[in-house]
């Protein structure tokens, strides 16, 4: 539903929690799109 919405694939993967296996890579990456998934999850409340 969420890509039907029209995001953007990365951030909705990001959203599902896809777990990066390099460990530095994943703790830099836990911010990533937070303002998209934000937007994100607000709609899908609604």
């Amino acid at each position: 539903m969420l890509n039907e919405l029209g995001y953007r694939p990365d951030v909705i993967e990001m959203q599902l929690g896809h777990i990066e296996k390099n460990d530095v890579r994943r703790e830099y990456n836990r911010a990533l799109y937070w303002d998209e998934r934000v937007a994100m999850m607000s709609e899908w409340a609604k």
